[in-house]
């Protein structure tokens, strides 16, 4: 049985579908595995700075929220080494951050570009930091040198999107460059 031409065309477009459905779920997927990338290398003491990280739909995200983390009273106990700190990886504020942002991957389309902002304020060690405290952990300036050894070696934004951006071209996976981008530090992350 010969097909019509409407046939044929409505064949091509289901098989273009089923193509930009594979696309954009794998977008997502390169986003997720780079959220947790920087979810994981972000330095912990009391989780505020975890915590707070967010995904941005096609803007930077405002969200901050300084009253997650360890409260003040376990704040005090770690400065004076009752209680011993968090540090990077520890899964407690990192689920926090992890569960608030999965739901918006279903939000991405291809057109869609993402950003990664983290807008926790912290300690500016007598004005020698800047009050956004990952934001100043994106250069290789003041607070990378000051990480205690458990937060060691620490892995910027930019450094993570690079590192699974690498995994996906190495692997030949429908690698497409991401849009994505770190509110504050990088313009156009993949612009090679």
């Amino acid at each position: 049985m010969k097909k019509s031409a409407p046939q044929i065309q409505a064949a091509i477009d289901l098989h273009i579908q089923r193509v930009k459905g594979l696309a954009r779920q794998k977008y997502r997927e390169v986003v997720w595995e780079v959220f947790k990338r920087i979810i994981r290398n972000t330095p912990q003491f009391n989780g505020q700075a975890v915590a707070n990280w967010e995904i941005g739909l096609d803007s930077p995200s405002s969200f901050v929220d300084n009253t997650l983390g360890d409260g003040d009273d376990t704040k005090i106990h770690r400065l004076y080494g009752d209680t011993p700190p968090n540090k990077k990886g520890d899964a407690r504020w990192a689920s926090v951050a992890l569960r608030r942002n999965r739901p918006k991957l279903e939000q991405i389309e291809l057109s869609t570009k993402v950003y990664f902002s983290n807008l926790a304020s912290g300690d500016t060690d007598g004005g020698k930091s800047g009050p956004l405290y990952v934001v100043s952990l994106q250069d290789s300036g003041y607070w990378l040198q000051k990480l205690r050894a458990i937060n060691q070696p620490y892995e910027t934004a930019k450094e993570s999107i690079l590192a699974v951006a690498a995994v996906q071209r190495n692997t030949g996976r429908g690698y497409r460059k991401p849009k994505i981008t770190v509110e504050g530090t990088l313009n156009d992350v993949l612009s090679e």
